[in-house]
């Protein structure tokens, strides 16, 4: 008796199971979408939109709604590059074309400093004023240089590369879902800054976002408090190591730290004599003392690419002067970008089709 009632409830517990299991799953696919299928919906994807500049008019209204909404973003497909003028260095045009044959859904962003100029007169007015009065032409040339990368992505969105920067391979799977990406610097940088064992020094060479995060926010905030004049990878790491104190909560304020070898697998050759001096101290940690020996067998050379890798930093001379256009490359270098590149957009005349309205 006792066996086949148990027998006859077996049917209806399962039928209950089953209901319950189907609700759950229903209701958790609904509020935990991937990132990537989020993009198209809930932000504006930057190829797909008109040429003539309207798609800045409604940027801000834009982002407003997609962060009052909590709803996830992806990193918009947009890569920007920053120089003096359209004349570059004649060793970096492979560098540079690499970012549009490896991913051509992307678009391209050539700034100059007059397209920098106009940027900080329409987005960041009181602040270019500020900065003015507080520095030498000069000083405030290389100031607005070395930030205005972080004001790009906090605006825009997308990803700051670097001229000595190359693109290896397509970036589409590499940020896939992510909303915001720092990238780790090689093993070796650390080393030489003796940066704490354990932390991550990050690149500021490569920035990876979506518009509006708000860790670009606080280092815009930490910008015009006069506490951040640089774009150093110390700096850089020291405002995330900040921002981390009081970890996010919502995924889309979410950032992705990428290992060395995903975005920067080559240290910088040029600093192999001072890697030379560092391991021969004492003052080495054991993890330190490994990475050492290391060196030491493979002749303090780079270590081959790894297949993954994503992007190779090449490392422009130290003592290429950045404050001057072309450094010092001015008198050899022809090379305008605007002949070699296929799909450029000049953010000068963006930003100057957007004041005409």
């Amino acid at each position: 008796m006792r066996t086949s009632f148990y027998r006859s409830k077996v049917p209806i517990i399962c039928s209950i199971l089953t209901i319950t299991a189907l609700l759950w799953i229903a209701q958790h696919s609904q509020s935990s979408q991937p990132l990537a299928r989020l993009t198209e919906n809930h932000h504006p994807d930057f190829k797909d939109n008109p040429k003539d500049g309207s798609y800045l008019k409604d940027l801000g209204q834009s982002s407003a709604r997609i962060l009052q909404k909590k709803t996830l973003v992806t990193i918009p497909k947009i890569i920007h590059q920053y120089w003096p003028d359209y004349h570059i260095p004649p060793n970096t045009q492979s560098w540079i074309s690499s970012w549009e044959s490896k991913n051509t859904d992307w678009q391209h962003w050539f700034w100059t400093q007059d397209a920098v100029d106009k940027f900080f007169k329409k987005f960041y007015p009181s602040f270019q004023k500020e900065m003015s009065t507080a520095n030498s032409t000069k000083q405030h040339r290389i100031i607005k240089e070395e930030i205005v990368r972080y004001l790009i992505i906090y605006e825009f969105g997308g990803l700051f590369a670097e001229l000595d920067v190359e693109c290896l391979r397509p970036l589409n799977r590499a940020l896939a879902g992510k909303v915001c990406v720092l990238a780790e610097q090689p093993a070796e940088h650390a080393l030489l800054f003796q940066y704490p064992t354990g932390s991550k020094l990050l690149s500021s060479a490569l920035l990876m976002c979506r518009p509006h995060h708000p860790f670009y926010k606080m280092v815009i905030d930490s910008i015009k408090a006069g506490t951040t004049v640089d774009s150093s990878p110390v700096t850089l790491s020291t405002l995330y190591n900040s921002y981390m104190q009081n970890p996010p909560t919502l995924k889309l304020d979410y950032i992705s730290v990428a290992p060395a070898n995903q975005f920067n697998p080559s240290f910088d050759v040029q600093a192999t004599q001072n890697l030379r001096i560092r391991c021969a101290e004492s003052n080495k940690t054991k993890q330190e003392e490994k990475l050492c020996q290391k060196l030491v067998k493979r002749k303090f050379q780079n270590e081959p690419i790894w297949p993954s890798s994503y992007t190779d930093h090449k490392w422009l001379p130290h003592d290429y002067d950045h404050s001057q256009p072309q450094g010092r490359y001015s008198k050899q270098s022809k090379t305008d970008v605007r002949k070699f590149l296929n799909e450029t957009i000049l953010p000068a005349e963006k930003i100057d089709a957007l004041n005409s309205r």
